[in-house]
């Protein structure tokens, strides 16, 4: 196995650990480094393109990991366009709460209807293919706009899904039933997220926060999946959170920012102990010097300092 073979192994073991860890700043942090190491060997298209384009793969996945540090949504759009099906091929990877996060941070919800409408228009662009066909008996789709256009006719009318009709085809359609389950949740979940989009931010389903409840003295509330929050906390704990996302792009951006608090809301999923154990356990089957293993150390060395500092 040469060097690049071996990297690529464990870039790819590495991706599959951060999407059960739902650790954004990892994968921006290998995202860059990858994206250095392409730059400094440009040559390398051309000794090995193979190599080079699977290693581009890979910054790509990266880059679906760590969406919320990107926030211009025609890169997004451009992203969705020419890579979506690599979004997909990550089990467990769930697209749309990674574009959700991004959305919440839209305050005008005309805008966010803006940026999803531009994001279905980036699906309906998108000529790649999700599924090899070839291995079925029957005649079934193999790329995401394809099947896009038979969900299309299928549960739309006057331009708007019937959710019935949604639920009866994504069940019971003989095409989709005839697929592995592996192609069948790729499938599946290109077209829930496609049809999520169309939900203007307007309706009560298509909300990217929870809804608000105003009680009968006038009390306005925020409910969410632990019960009933004030609204004033809850706009508090969301600003922090903003300020928290901005502050870690300018650590990325600009090195020269100091890191004072470093995004305490960005474990409240796992425990940071945890994840220090997870990820020193990754490191042990990486080389020493590789970018992986510089990613990693740079990541628990950072939560080992929180844990320190609080």
């Amino acid at each position: 196995m040469s060097i690049h073979e071996e990297n690529l192994k464990k870039i790819q073991e590495f991706i599959g650990s951060l999407i059960s860890i739902q650790n954004d700043q990892a994968a921006f942090s290998l995202y860059r480094k990858v994206d250095d190491f392409l730059h400094e060997n440009e040559d390398l298209e051309k000794e090995n393109s193979k190599v080079y384009y699977q290693y581009r793969k890979q910054l790509f996945k990266l880059k679906f990991l760590s969406l919320s540090f990107f926030d211009n949504w025609d890169d997004i759009s451009d992203l969705i366009t020419h890579h979506l099906s690599l979004a997909f091929e990550m089990p467990g990877y769930d697209l749309w709460s990674h574009v959700k996060r991004n959305l919440i941070f839209i305050s005008f919800l005309e805008e966010r209807n803006i940026a999803k409408n531009k994001l279905r228009k980036a699906v309906v662009n998108c000529d790649s293919k999700i599924i090899n066909s070839n291995k079925y008996k029957i005649k079934v789709p193999e790329k995401v706009l394809d099947w896009i256009k038979e969900f299309v006719v299928n549960i739309e009318d006057d331009g708007k899904i019937i959710n019935i009709k949604k639920a009866k085809y994504l069940n019971n359609n003989d095409k989709i039933n005839a697929l592995e389950e592996g192609d069948k949740r790729k499938v599946i979940s290109l077209l829930q997220f496609y049809s999520i989009l169309g939900i203007s931010t307007m309706e009560r389903e298509g909300m990217e926060e929870s809804p608000i409840i105003v009680s009968e003295d006038g009390t306005v509330f925020i409910m969410d999946k632990d019960g009933e929050e004030l609204l004033a906390p809850y706009v508090k704990k969301i600003k922090n959170f903003r300020a928290s996302r901005e502050d870690n792009r300018k650590k990325y951006t600009d090195p020269t920012v100091e890191d004072e608090k470093w995004e305490k809301e960005m474990d409240v999923l796992t425990n940071r102990q945890e994840k220090i154990s997870i990820l020193e356990n990754i490191l042990e089957g990486y080389p020493e010097g590789s970018l992986e293993a510089k990613a990693l150390t740079e990541e628990v060395n950072r939560l080992k300092n929180n844990n320190e500092n609080t």
